[in-house]
């Protein structure tokens, strides 16, 4: 018998990712050419990648008019790619010009590092522990 796991609201999973940059143009490279990504759809102020089943899109933000104020946040959430061995795709990524903010160290949960992208978003290439 399969278990079950908890999903408030009847949730069935992420049905697609999406952060918004200011630099659409350097944001799509990096993901294209230092993560491997492959372009799926793009217009001018949209990006979109499929990654392993889940749309994950860049969206470029929009001046707003001087009369509105509003500032966007910076680092307000971390995305983890779950791999099978930290330091290799961390070699990877070194060898693509990406560059690393804390190199591969043991946690509690796994083994982990972190990079951000060009607009500052905080991601972790995460080895969990069995």
């Amino acid at each position: 018998m399969k278990e079950q796991k908890y999903s408030p609201l009847g949730l069935k999973g992420i049905g697609h990712i999406e952060i918004l940059v200011r630099d659409l143009q350097s944001c799509c490279e990096f993901y294209k050419e230092k993560i491997g990504w492959v372009i799926s759809e793009r217009t001018e102020d949209f990006v979109n990648f499929e990654v392993l089943g889940v749309p994950f899109s860049l969206l470029a933000v929009k001046p707003l008019p001087t009369a509105v104020s509003i500032e966007m946040p910076q680092n307000s959430v971390i995305l983890l790619f779950l791999v099978d061995d930290c330091d290799e795709v961390v070699s990877e990524l070194i060898a693509k010009g990406v560059h690393f903010i804390s190199m591969p160290s043991d946690k509690p949960w796994g083994r982990v590092a972190e990079f951000c992208d060009p607009e500052g978003n905080k991601w972790q290439v995460v080895k969990k522990n069995v």
